[in-house]
């Protein structure tokens, strides 16, 4: 199903206009690089030919890559982002843009599509798996239609128990956590792609029906698969335990760089008595954390991606510091699992 998205035009106009905004900076995520980028831009172009207008070339993950260093750096004064809201960031966001002179507009970028054909299917495999209680999550795009899912549950006779915050990222889960009920069924998340998930996985020990609102494809997780995803990382985790010398992976994007977790890493490692290398990048290069051969394994403080999606990209064992703090026992397997593994 192709994707048409509410670029919400109206309001970008507005916000130019009357803010009397001429040099703008566009970040937008590289799903929506084609048709939504060239229709934004053919909108500011006409409303005045002469504005200077500038598009982020970096990829888009979330608002905790927001591209504020480049719209200062471009003496910009409105930077458009789509694809997310503040969820989770706005402290950070604030701090960010204070005294900047840069006003931020988030665009949720809502998906324009019909999943109604999809929900038969949807309320068969709970009736197969003779689901009562669910919590329904979502990603950003897709709030806009997790109303028709809730509404098409209830009439079927299916209790959705979270029914205000609903929002997930792939780095916070937290909403998908809201369970009153311990004997609800399972999670119904709507999103595309895995990464998401993954992070329900890696925080909550409940099935999982994931929901692609695209093609409709319902893929799910039972509890085994999430034992299966943490055998893995605890084999991950104890191959980097002989390590004498850590890599810490930092980044220095608004959202990810977290100066205390490095501190807490450094600090165990000096009472161990190893060494210690820190990378700070806006981008981690893969090949680059290759080329330094001599650190026996990483520890990530960035994005969680790194570690749970691209581990296989690095010769070395890369571990979170949640599962770094559990290596030097300052956290305990039991409360890893219980509060997830980022």
């Amino acid at each position: 199903m192709e994707a048409i998205y509410d670029l919400e035009i109206p309001r970008i106009r507005k916000t130019i206009v009357e803010g009397n905004h001429t040099r703008i900076l566009i970040q937008v995520p590289e799903g929506m690089l084609d048709y939504s980028l060239k229709q934004v831009l053919k909108e500011i172009n006409n409303i005045n030919k002469e504005f200077q207008v500038f598009v982020a070339g970096d990829p888009s993950y979330g608002v905790c890559d927001l591209a504020t260093n480049v719209a200062k750096m471009l003496d910009c004064t409105l930077l458009i982002h789509f694809g997310h809201t503040t969820f989770g960031f706005e402290k950070i966001i604030q701090a960010s843009l204070k005294n900047s002179g840069i006003h931020l507009l988030l665009i949720p970028a809502f998906v324009k599509i019909n999943i109604s054909s999809f929900l038969p299917n949807l309320l068969n495999k709970l009736a197969e798996l003779n689901w009562k209680q669910v919590i329904l999550v979502s990603t950003a795009q897709h709030l806009n239609i997790i109303a028709l899912i809730e509404s098409f549950l209830i009439s079927h006779g299916i209790e959705v128990q979270n029914r205000v915050e609903r929002q997930i990222l792939g780095c916070h889960v937290l909403n998908a956590r809201k369970i009153k009920d311990k004997s609800v069924d399972g999670v119904i998340s709507l999103n595309a792609g895995t990464f998401h998930t993954n992070g329900i996985i890696l925080t909550l020990n409940t099935p999982i029906i994931q929901l692609d609102p695209y093609n409709g494809d319902l893929q799910y997780y039972s509890s085994e698969i999430r034992k299966q995803i943490i055998h893995k990382r605890y084999a991950e985790i104890h191959q980097s335990r002989s390590a004498k010398t850590w890599g810490i992976i930092s980044s220095s994007k608004l959202g990810q760089f977290n100066l205390t977790k490095i501190k807490k890493i450094k600090e165990i490692i000096a009472e161990n008595s190893m060494d210690s290398l820190t990378i700070i990048a806006e981008k981690i290069e893969f090949s680059t954390l290759s080329n330094i051969t001599w650190v026996d394994a990483w520890v990530n403080t960035a994005c969680p991606r790194l570690v749970f999606d691209d581990q296989n990209r690095v010769e070395k064992p890369m571990v979170s510091y949640k599962e770094f703090l559990y290596l030097y026992n300052q956290l305990s397997w039991d409360k890893l699992l219980e509060t997830g593994f980022f």
